[in-house]
């Protein structure tokens, strides 16, 4: 006798988290991004339209803010290494995050850690970049 199989309802669409992006530039030559909300295939086009505009406009430092970060997917992972790879040689990337959080565990399982400066405080990216002056909007 085979089993029965039930179809499982599904789950009504739910609404995705939005993404909000804020710019502080610092120097020299530097930007901060905080990002907060969820990191995903809907809303990662837009950090890595943010992040190759900065590297377009001569960014060398670049700082991204991930603490507010809900949710973390490969196509924003993408995002990131493209960011660092267009700043090139001589340019640097760090990111902010809580080293027990759920965007720390995603970047340790894509192995990304080596490649990139983590922090886990703003102010310790900040000091660690060079920062020679304060932050504007």
């Amino acid at each position: 006798m085979s089993p029965t199989l039930h179809a499982v309802p599904r789950r009504p669409a739910e609404t995705p988290e939005p993404l909000y992006l804020a710019e502080e530039h610092f120097a020299p030559s530097g930007l901060l991004v905080t990002a907060l909300g969820e990191l995903d295939v809907y809303t990662a086009g837009e950090l890595r339209a943010r992040l190759s505009a900065a590297a377009d406009a001569g960014v060398k430092h670049l700082i991204l803010d991930l603490r507010g970060v809900t949710f973390l997917d490969s196509v924003a992972l993408a995002a990131i290494v493209c960011a660092q790879r267009q700043l090139g040689d001589t340019g640097r990337m760090a990111l902010v995050t809580d080293p027990d959080s759920y965007g720390m565990l995603i970047l340790r399982a894509a192995g990304l850690p080596p490649t990139l400066e983590l922090y886990a405080q703003r102010d310790d990216a900040l000091a660690g970049m060079g920062a020679a002056v304060k932050l504007s909007a």
